[in-house]
């Protein structure tokens, strides 16, 4: 816990994640935990009518005063100097959703270091152009947005030819990750988007999803060096946290099994 910087801050209200039978999600919806029972609504399980009007009651709030996950970060922004000086020698580097002028400083931090730096844009990178991204792009490893935020990126492209796209801006691996499709990542050789299939699993719970795809992509790219083959180790890891509820589902690591799951892909029995 060496990294984990402590706040007396307590949030007043958290985030909803209301999916579609895609694995997609809405943003931006909070809310205290107490007000869907407080609404009148079960808390162990809502039926589709009652999860569009619980939807339809989390669009219409407006509480400024509260402060959710997404307000703290806006007041109190992850900085440099909060980073353990013994991290600034690490091999690889995940940055996740933050403001831009956040995710400069990290860079600013470990692209010297020759550190795999890998980045996830969150809605605070994809609303900018690309011409604003551009300087972000020129320094990461590794840049892996959603679907959505790609399409936000390079509205009214298909997923291969926005992969393409962001490649002539970011000299490191592109890839999008398209929830239980896998991941697109662009092959520079070739010029095509190869895809990386997700792995079958009971889905239990898609939250986080994303963030361990990306977590197993940085470990797969700092291993291997190749994109493709990072996607795989993305995907395993995205399938442990899906099949169980919350993040504590996924702890403790189990290595050994997701080596064997990595080397039954790579045989060419399977």
């Amino acid at each position: 816990l060496s990294g984990v910087a402590w706040s007396e801050v307590a949030l007043t209200a958290g985030n909803w994640f209301l999916y579609d039978g895609a694995g997609r999600r809405d943003e931006g919806l909070t809310a205290p935990g107490a007000a869907l029972a407080a609404a009148g609504f079960p808390t162990d399980r809502l039926s589709p009518e009652q999860a569009s009007a619980w939807r339809a009651r989390l669009q219409a709030r407006n509480a400024p005063e509260e402060i959710g996950y997404s307000e703290f970060r806006e007041r109190h922004p992850l900085r440099a100097t909060q980073v353990p000086e013994a991290w600034q020698g690490v091999r690889g580097v995940h940055l996740a959703p933050s403001a831009p002028d956040v995710m400069r400083e990290m860079l600013d931090l470990f692209f010297p270091t020759g550190a795999v730096v890998t980045a996830d844009p969150g809605w605070q990178l994809a609303d900018l152009d690309l011409d604003a991204l551009t300087p972000i792009l020129t320094r990461l490893t590794a840049f892996l947005p959603s679907e959505v935020e790609l399409r936000a990126l390079v509205p009214g492209a298909q997923p291969a030819e926005a992969l393409r796209v962001l490649a002539t801006r970011c000299p490191g691996a592109v890839a999008v990750k398209m929830g239980p499709e896998g991941a697109l990542v662009w092959d520079r050789v070739a010029e095509a988007a190869v895809a990386v299939p997700a792995l079958r699993v009971e889905t239990h719970d898609p939250t986080g999803a994303g963030d361990s795809f990306c977590g197993g992509f940085l470990a797969g790219l700092v291993e291997t060096g190749d994109p493709a083959k990072a996607a795989r180790f993305g995907a395993i890891s995205a399938a442990r946290v899906v099949a169980g509820f919350g993040a504590a589902a996924a702890l403790p690591a189990d290595r050994p099994a997701a080596r064997a799951t990595l080397q039954g892909e790579s045989s060419p029995c399977h």
